[in-house]
């Protein structure tokens, strides 16, 4: 009986052994891949009166992978990144120095100014990530983390602002009485930085569907680190950047 037990151990112990021998190791192989998806977008501007609202935008673009180990992979892309915010204040009571009286503060209570935007920027985003990739032949999980940087492309605004003025408190804002409206619809490049950098991280998965052929899925956010606007006084930055990407990945066979 102990002969039998010794020989099962030794049997068992040869399959694992070439089971394991038999398994292709990833180190050396390289994937290039392609996803895109939708992404929830917002700032933080503690200049403003309201927060500001998000706004869905959009990314895609390639990305080229290096299996440095078996379970670790460096990651380097290239994406077009659409983002978004939307602003909306209002300031009711405005005060104003008249010309006639100068050294005198008028209150109008009833006057306002009322703003609103809708900005859409457009960022060349190069991110650089470390993925541990671990599971089988058929399915693998990742957690990627990594570093990015952004690089203004342009921006645009559409929006209007509306500033009121009571007749009668008119001659202390030196302007006619009435509504006063103007529309914005065109380029605000020049209101922004030139770049963005900062962290990101991701959990996704991969479905293979043959040797070289896969599906990814990948949720994930994004940090920024940096000011939005380029002046220094706006303490505005990028809060919010959700993305959910899907995409398609081609691994080559080692040489």
């Amino acid at each position: 009986m102990r002969t039998l037990l010794n020989l099962l151990s030794i049997s068992l112990l040869l399959t694992v052994t070439l089971t394991l021998s038999a398994q292709e190791s990833d180190k050396g192989k390289f994937n290039f891949g392609f996803d895109g998806g939708v992404q929830f977008t917002n700032i933080e501007d503690r200049t403003t009166i309201n927060p500001a609202e998000r706004k869905i935008g959009y990314t895609f673009g390639p990305y080229a992978e290096y299996f440095i180990a078996d379970l670790f992979t460096v990651k380097l892309g290239v994406y077009f990144d659409n983002r978004g915010f939307k602003t909306d204040d209002l300031y009711v009571g405005l005060s104003g120095n008249s010309v006639i009286y100068p050294d005198s503060v008028v209150y109008s209570p009833e006057s306002y100014f009322h703003t609103t935007g809708d900005y859409s920027l457009n960022y060349l985003t190069v991110p650089l990530s470390i993925n541990y990739v671990k599971g089988s032949e058929k399915f693998k999980i990742f957690v990627q983390a990594g570093v990015y940087y952004s690089i203004l492309l342009n921006a645009d605004l559409e929006g209007y602002s509306d500033l009121y003025i009571e007749p009668e408190y008119a001659p202390h804002f030196d302007t006619v009485p009435g509504h006063h409206i103007e529309n914005y619809n065109g380029d605000t490049t020049s209101l922004f930085n030139s770049f963005d950098a900062g962290m990101n991280l991701y959990l996704g998965g991969i479905i293979k569907l043959s040797e070289h052929w896969g599906i990814t899925v990948s949720p994930g956010f994004q940090i920024s680190f940096t000011h939005l606007y380029n002046r220094p006084d706006i303490d505005a930055k990028w809060r919010q950047l959700f993305k959910i990407k899907a995409g398609v990945v081609y691994t080559f066979s080692k040489k």
